[in-house]
Formats: C-alpha cells, structure tokens, sequence
C-alpha cells in the first residue's frame, strides 16, 4: 500500500512545523484520504490520454551527472519550478531520482520515472493547445536531511476550452532522498484544498 511506503519522518523534523511556513496540522489532501470517484476519474483520464498518445520516440534527452549534494538536489528542483515550469511541462530533473521511485499524489499514485514520462508526455500536448499562462509558482523551499520539500502556487487559464475555467491549486511536495546518493526514491504532493474541489475547476 502506499501508506506502508511513506517513510518515517525522524523526531526532530516531525516535532517541528511545516517547513514551508504552514503548521503541520494544516488540513491538506493526499493519496490516502482521497475519494474513490476522484482518484478513479484521475486514473481512468490518465489511462485513456497515455493510450490515445502517439508512441514516444526513443529518450534521447541529454542526461545529467547525478547531485553529489543535498545543495545540488534542491537547487536543481528549484529550478524544476522556476525554469522548467515542471507542473504543466513534465519537464522534472529525473537524473536525481532514481529510476524506480514512487510518484503519489492526491488522486494518482505509480512507480517509475518511465512511467512518470509516458503520463506526462501523453497530456503536455493538452496543455499546449488549450492552456495559457500556465506558471508553476515556487512559494518556498526548504530542507531536512531526509526530504527536500516546497510549496507551490499551479496556475493556468484553460482559454482552449469555451467555459474558459481557470486552475488555481496550491500545494506541497515532499522529494524524499537517500543520504547515501542523494537521489530521490518517493515524491510525495499532496494540495491544500480537497482533491474534488480541485478537480471542479476544470469543469466550472
């Protein structure tokens, strides 16, 4: 299950609030108490997009040296939001995780980065026919020696669609790395509103 993947969070950084400036007991969504109907619509929307998706051609991206630091790792997911725009682009540094590592969000949870690459690929066309000024806002970003974990604001105007419904969802994620390589093994998002409320903006 995904709960019993969660690693455990070490006594000095359960005891202290949010790193990214809001308490720990602030109400948010995640996989685990996510509804049913949500995670189902998410599942089978990403299932139907990856089938309907041309096939992708041969990864030919240039690839980068691993982080050799806790630095490196959240300078270079920093720049995951501010140059890559990764919430709407899929473009994510995946030379800093490693190849099999758990991906969960409020409604959609999977495991490995070629995975991560076939739903992202398959909805970034989408993204760039019907949407516009879509920014992945980085609010903040901080760090324990277990996770790197940032606050973000994802914003988008899907002007494509006639109804013209706007996404405004913030959330928070937590990149959980190993000590050892520094290399991410679980991406944990989680939003803070329900996830059918957010999942109604794209319909109202």
């Amino acid at each position: 299950s995904v709960n019993s993947f969660i690693p455990k969070e070490s006594a000095a950084t359960r005891n202290r609030s949010s790193l990214c400036g809001k308490p720990d007991d602030q109400e948010v969504s995640s996989y685990s108490d996510t509804d049913a109907a949500s995670k189902g619509f998410v599942s089978t929307l990403t299932n139907v997009f990856n089938a309907a998706a041309a096939p992708s051609e041969d990864d030919a991206r240039e690839r980068k040296a691993p982080p050799q630091n806790v630095d490196e790792l959240q300078s270079r997911i920093r720049d995951d939001y501010e140059m890559n725009n990764y919430l709407w682009t899929g473009k994510l540094d995946l030379d800093c995780f490693k190849d099999s590592c758990r991906f969960t969000d409020p409604t959609l949870t999977f495991q490995g980065t070629d995975k991560f690459k076939q739903n992202t690929d398959s909805l970034v066309p989408l993204v760039e026919r019907f949407v516009e000024n879509y920014q992945s806002i980085l609010l903040d970003i901080q760090r324990t020696d277990q996770y790197v974990e940032t606050r973000w604001n994802m914003v988008g105007e899907l002007n494509g669609l006639f109804w013209k419904p706007k996404i405004d969802v913030i959330g928070r994620t937590k990149f959980w790395f190993n000590p050892k390589d520094y290399l991410v093994y679980f991406y944990d998002e989680s939003w803070e509103v329900p996830a059918y409320q957010a999942l109604l903006q794209l319909v109202t």
